[in-house]
């Protein structure tokens, strides 16, 4: 299954797009067109290895050129634990 739009696992967790100083997303996957929020949102949902990440939206590898890039994502948000802040309501 190709992943066309980000699933529920994925779009349950808030990352910020129009607050200054934070980069919009970046594509790491045209063929299931992945960002690197996709990516983060799985790793910190479990994800652990790009097959994972892969599983998590619900789509599987096609051509391979984004593997290294979804491991490299998926090591750095490991590492420093990048988690959305939570803001209490007003």
């Amino acid at each position: 299954m190709i992943c066309n739009h980000a699933p529920a696992m994925v779009t349950l967790l808030w990352f910020p797009t129009t607050i200054e100083g934070c980069a919009p997303p970046m594509y790491v996957c045209l063929c299931n067109a992945l960002t690197d929020r996709h990516v983060r949102a799985a790793t910190l949902a479990g994800a652990t290895r790009p097959s994972e990440v892969y599983r998590a939206c619900g789509c599987t590898v096609q051509c391979g050129t984004c593997s290294t890039t979804v491991r490299r994502i998926v090591n750095e948000t490991a590492a420093n634990d990048l988690r959305p802040e939570l803001l209490a309501a007003d």
